[in-house]
This record gives C-alpha cells, sequence and structure tokens, in this order.
C-alpha cells in the first residue's frame, strides 16, 4: 500500500523531477563545453552551495502549499480514507517523496561535481572529500524540509498562502535592519557555510532553530492534513472583489520581499572586488549596531560600541593615506571603504580593490598602513593584471609589511622577524624557490614567513637601487608586455628585468643581510629549542605530541601541524599550539594510508612559528600513550 501511494505521489511531482534532470542537463552540457581539465572537486565544491538553494527553497515551498490540501481539494480524500492506512502515514509518505523528488536536483548536481573531479583531479586535490560531501547534502536536505514545512503549515490557507507567506518574508526583511540576530529565523542562513581543513563551518544556532522551526510547521501541516476542513475565512477569497484584493496585494507583498532581498544584496555586493590574495570579495559592514564617519580620504564603518578606538584611527587616517602613497611614490587614488568591524578569522585586516576590513585594536594604524597599501598597489598594478601582482604573495606582502613598519614600528616584532630568518639561513631552509611559490611556501613553512622574508626583500631592494625602485616594481607588473602565461622564479625575473632592475643582485643583498643577522645572533640560534614528534595511540585513537630539547621560554609554545597526505595542499592543514609534551588526538578519517603526516615547531611570541620538517610516520610505530604518566 505504501508503494502504491508513493508511485501516485510520484506520478503527480513528475513535472517537478522532469525540471530538475533538465537543470541538470544544463549543467553537464556547460561543462562539457568548458575545460574539464580545470575543474576538480576543489574549485566546483563552492558552486554546490550556491544561490541555486534560494530557488530550491523556493520549489520545495511551492511544492509544500499543496502537500496537505490536493487530496481534499481533488476530492480524492475519501479515498484515501476508505485504504487501510492512516492519514498520518499518508503524510509521511507524501513528505517523504515531495523530499526525494526536490533532492533529485542537488543529488545529481554532486554527482556530476564528482565525475568532473574524477577527470581531472591531480596529485595535490586527489581526494573525494565525501564526508564534506556528505555534510552539504545533510544541510540542503534541512533546507528543502524547511520549505516544505513552511508551505504545507500556510497551504491551508489555500489563496491566501501566497500573500500570508510574502508578508512574512517582508516583515523579517524589516525586522532584519533593526535587529540582526534575527537572521537565525531565515531559513538562507544555511547556505552560509565555509570549509576549514575537512570540515564544513556553518552557524550552529542557524541550524538548530531551523530545525526547530521545521519540526513546528511540520507538525502543523501534519495536525491540519489528520484533522482536515477548510478554514472558514479562507472561503471568502472566492468571491470576486475579495479575490481580486487578494491577488493585488499578493503581488504587492510578493514584490516587496523580492525588492528588499535584491536591495540586501547589492549592498553586500557594494564595492565588490579582488582580495588581496587574489579572491573575489566585498567589504560587509557591520549591520548593527551601525555607526560611520568620513574623512578626506577614507569611509569608515564600524560598530558604534567601538567608536572611540574608531575615531582615534580616524582622526590621523588621511596622514596614513598620504604617506602611504608617498613611500610608493603613486599619485593619491579615490576614496578608500574602510570597515572597521573585524576582519576573517586569523588576519588583522583584509583588502579589495576599493575597500578593506579591519581590527579596531592597539596596532590599528599600522594595519591601516598595510591594507592601504595593498589597496594601493593594486590600483597601480591595474585590476586586470593585478591578479599577477598577487601570484608573487611575498613580494606584494612584503612591501605592504614594509610599509606597515614606518607606523607600527613594534621593535620586538623586527628582532624576531630577523631572528626567524637568520635560523632558517642557518638550517639551509630559507629557499628562493620557496619564496617565489606561494603553495610551496606555505605548505614547508609558517604562513608568516611572506611577511617577514618579503619585508627583508623589499628592504633589500630599496638598499640596492633605492625608494625609486617601488614605482618602477609595481609599474612592471601593469606593464602589457609581462607574459601572462609565467609564474614563480620566471615572474619574479621578468617583472624585475621590465623594472630595470637585477633580480640577482637583491637576492644576493638580501641573503647577505640574514647573514650578518645570523652572525649576531649566533649566541640566540644554538639556544632555540628544537622539537621532534612521539607518534601515540590510545584506545583506537591516533595522535602526536612534540617534545622539545630544553625548557620553552616565557611566552613560547609548541606548535603541531595536520596534514592528510605527503602531497595534500596547504588548504587542508590543521594547526594547534600546544603545550609540550600535550598530546593532539586525529579523527580516523583524517589518517591515510595508515600514516600520520605530522610537522612540529615553536611558535615565538611575536607570532612566527619555526618548523622542522614534515614527517609521515606509519601508525604501526605509535607508542601506547598512558595518561597516568604524564
Amino acid at each position: 500500500m505504501i508503494r502504491a501511494l508513493a508511485a501516485k505521489e510520484l506520478r503527480e511531482l513528475r513535472p517537478w523531477a522532469a525540471l530538475a534532470v533538465l537543470v541538470w542537463l544544463i549543467d553537464v552540457v556547460d561543462d562539457a563545453l568548458g575545460k574539464l581539465d580545470l575543474r576538480p572537486l576543489s574549485v566546483t565544491f563552492h558552486g554546490l552551495s550556491d544561490s541555486s538553494v534560494g530557488m530550491l527553497w523556493l520549489l520545495a515551498f511551492a511544492i509544500g502549499t499543496t502537500l496537505g490540501t490536493r487530496e481534499e481539494d481533488d476530492g480524492t480524500l475519501g479515498f484515501l480514507d476508505g485504504l487501510p492506512v492512516t492519514r498520518s502515514r499518508v503524510f509521511l509518505v507524501k513528505l517523504a517523496t515531495a523530499t526525494a523528488v526536490l533532492l533529485t536536483y542537488p543529488l545529481l548536481k554532486v554527482g556530476l561535481a564528482i565525475a568532473l573531479h574524477l577527470l581531472s583531479r591531480g596529485s595535490l586535490d586527489h581526494p573525494l572529500h565525501l564526508g564534506l560531501l556528505a555534510q552539504l547534502l545533510g544541510l540542503e536536505l534541512l533546507l528543502v524540509l524547511s520549505g516544505l514545512a513552511f508551505g504545507a503549515a500556510l497551504g491551508r490557507l489555500r489563496s491566501l498562502t501566497w500573500l500570508v507567506g510574502g508578508a512574512l518574508a517582508l516583515g523579517l526583511g524589516l525586522l532584519l535592519e533593526q535587529v540582526p540576530r534575527a537572521a537565525l529565523l531565515d531559513p538562507m542562513s544555511l547556505a552560509e557555510v565555509q570549509t576549514q581543513g575537512l570540515r564544513l563551518r556553518f552557524d550552529r544556532e542557524a541550524l538548530a532553530v531551523q530545525a526547530g522551526l521545521a519540526a513546528l510547521w511540520l507538525v502543523v501541516a501534519w495536525a491540519g492534513f489528520v484533522g482536515s476542513g477548510r478554514p472558514r475565512f479562507t472561503q471568502l477569497s472566492r468571491r470576486p472583489v475579495v479575490s481580486a484584493l487578494v491577488s493585488l496585494l499578493t503581488v504587492a507583498v510578493v514584490v516587496g520581499a523580492m525588492a528588499l532581498r535584491m536591495r540586501d544584496d547589492d549592498e553586500d555586493d557594494e564595492g565588490h572586488g579582488s582580495g588581496a590574495d587574489g579572491e573575489q570579495a566585498a567589504p560587509k559592514f557591520a549591520p548593527s549596531p551601525p555607526a560611520s564617519t568620513a574623512t578626506t580620504h577614507y569611509r569608515f564603518s564600524y560598530p558604534a560600541l567601538q567608536a572611540r578606538d574608531a575615531l582615534a584611527l580616524a582622526e590621523g587616517a588621511d596622514e596614513v593615506f598620504e604617506g602611504v602613497h608617498r613611500l610608493l611614490q603613486v599619485p593619491p587614488g579615490p576614496v578608500i571603504d574602510v570597515d572597521a568591524s573585524g576582519s576573517m578569522r586569523g588576519t588583522d585586516g583584509t583588502a579589495f580593490l576599493g575597500g578593506l576590513r579591519m581590527e579596531l585594536g592597539p596596532n590599528a594604524r599600522g594595519v591601516l598602513a598595510h591594507e592601504t597599501s595593498h589597496v594601493v598597489t593594486r590600483r597601480a598594478a591595474g585590476d586586470e593584471r593585478a591578479w599577477l601582482w598577487s601570484e608573487a604573495r611575498v613580494l606584494n606582502e612584503g612591501l605592504a609589511s614594509w610599509v606597515q613598519r614606518r607606523y607600527d614600528p613594534r621593535e620586538a616584532r623586527h628582532r624576531e622577524d630577523r631572528l626567524v630568518l637568520a635560523a632558517l639561513h642557518r638550517r639551509a631552509e630559507l629557499q628562493l624557490s620557496e619564496l617565489v611559490d606561494p603553495e610551496a611556501l606555505a605548505r614547508a613553512r609558517d604562513d608568516l614567513l611572506a611577511y617577514t622574508a618579503g619585508e627583508a626583500l623589499i628592504d633589500a631592494t630599496v638598499r640596492v637601487y633605492g625608494a625609486a625602485a617601488l614605482p618602477r616594481l609595481l609599474g612592471a607588473f601593469a606593464n602589457p608586455k609581462l607574459p601572462q602565461d609565467v609564474e614563480h622564479l620566471q615572474l619574479w625575473q621578468a617583472c624585475f628585468q621590465l623594472a630595470g632592475m637585477d633580480l640577482g643582485r637583491v637576492v644576493d643583498e638580501f641573503f647577505r643581510e640574514v647573514e650578518g643577522q645570523a652572525k649576531e645572533n649566533a649566541e640566540a640560534l644554538l639556544e632555540l629549542p628544537r622539537p621532534r614528534v612521539v607518534l601515540l595511540t590510545a584506545q583506537g585513537w591516533y595522535g602526536a605530541k612534540a617534545v622539545v630539547d630544553q625548557p620553552l621560554a616565557e611566552g613560547w609554545k609548541v606548535v603541531l601541524r595536520f596534514r592528510p597526505g605527503p602531497e595534500s595542499d596547504s588548504s587542508t592543514f590543521d594547526s594547534y599550539d600546544l603545550a609540550p609534551d600535550q598530546p593532539q588526538w586525529r579523527e580516523a578519517a583524517s589518517i591515510r594510508k595508515a600514516q600520520l603526516c605530522v610537522q612540529a615547531g615553536v611558535r615565538l611570541p611575536q607570532g612566527n612559528a619555526l618548523y622542522e620538517p614534515w614527517a609521515c610516520v606509519p601508525v604501526s610505530e605509535a607508542m601506547e600513550w598512558n595518561e597516568d604518566e604524564e
């Protein structure tokens, strides 16, 4: 009987299933006409949770509006009541069938992404990461259930359904302008996911709220279907005048809700441009409580609770703007938008073509100078070719750090930077081949080395060729003669040559200075702790700890960094700051080919980390961990 009911529902939902397959076939044709070898899962993953989820929720809502009322309106409810099956079971079959049909497109889309990945994956992005895909499909399942449940609950209102639904959407949009926390009630909050290593990052509170709302709407819809009966007030909508009025109000409310949503999206996209690392992004201003101020060269937006810090920064901001342009010998450019509500996790600031985001803190003036220099250098390199400047990440971040030191000296940080470069040089680990390759540098060394070594390279360039070398170097990246198919060392050599400079002389000066620092800090280098990795096992878990050869000084920490395999991309690394001998355990899913790949290091007080070489150790060599002995 259940199979017959499911078959009946599938027949009625065939147009929706056909639509899902048609849209998927369009995606297949689009990808078939593209370059399959450029579409691994690492590229297409984020597209699996794009703006199409909004349409998916609307389709779920539309189908849900007839989920509990179609049988009654078609006169088949009496027939179903004569079958040996309860209304509750009929409702569950309807819900399950509609959910399966709505998941057709997401499943086909994920299948296409997997197929493209299998055709195009390389050694650096070989894994499928099925766990991530399963989590993503789980979120889309909840999104579908949310739309179905909401539509089924409001569907009892018949012709008033879309009017009430649009009014609720419009009310939520207006509420968000005053109470941003109300975003938890927006089902689209489920689509705001990011990757962190091998996990999905999403708002757990929003997930809980949406799951609770979906359950509530489902109970309402189920109660309406089981109880049946048409609300009396909906019968009024059959009258011509009332029907026309309802239709007019429905169109007005739905259009208003869509306009409000589009306005919010446009505000989010305002100032859209390329990030300092070549990624497309846009500064997003704090929604509440809002405050703003403007200077000659900046427009600041900041949380009102941080008004004192923001206004203090704005007071001397124009001096920073003019000073950065003077240091780089670039004519002053347009006003820069500054979102002072925070930056991406692990960063003090993030730059875009026409704006920047930053944290308000004790070093805010230096951060403003750093990010302003990113904006200025991108403008100098030209928007169309600025991605080449971003490819030379060490020079890019180094120049910004060189500017920042003029406004935020922090001698302790500068001394630590020089010590780190000297230590790497003495260990024969300061390699130009890594400095010119951002991915190779990120896989082998601490990410801060791009800033530390880059600043020293810019210093060396200025010492050899003078301050006039900086605008010449930026101009080389904007020069149409610069080939766009070169990378790494060839890119650096081509740029320095177009700028009329010898990269070899700059590199020689860089290493001469680092060697001098190594001699000056010879005793400190001998006292640097060197951690080694010990593999551990306990109750089926595997982990590692770092053992240092001497006690750590105050402010120093041990750091362990893991990767899935020997050739894994740096975006999959997990890093943990720990105390000496403190174990860090790993999930079984993160261990590949029965070996644990781990890198130990020490983190210095100012944030730099000195890593030892990577070690991929078979888990069979792990020693049993005894907490009592520790």
